[in-house]
């Protein structure tokens, strides 16, 4: 999970940064929207987690002695 938090975190810096530059180039637009902001994160948050924890939760599920002699 740690890569996932670098990546929301630089990509929420991205995020008001490029927004700075959309404010400048059209007209009404609002850069800083707390609302969707977080909503983004949490739902990439929430995906990145899931993807963690199914094969994580299949993992413990398997006998640590049949799988070395798998290997």
């Amino acid at each position: 999970m740690k890569p996932v938090v670098i990546g929301l975190a630089a990509g929420l810096v991205a995020a008001l940064a490029l927004g700075r530059l959309l404010t400048a180039q059209l007209y009404e637009i609002s850069a800083y929207n707390p609302v969707l902001l977080s909503a983004s994160l949490a739902i990439l948050g929430m995906a990145a987690v899931l993807a963690c924890l199914i094969p994580a939760r299949r993992a413990t599920r398997i006998n640590p002695i049949e799988a070395l002699h798998f290997e």
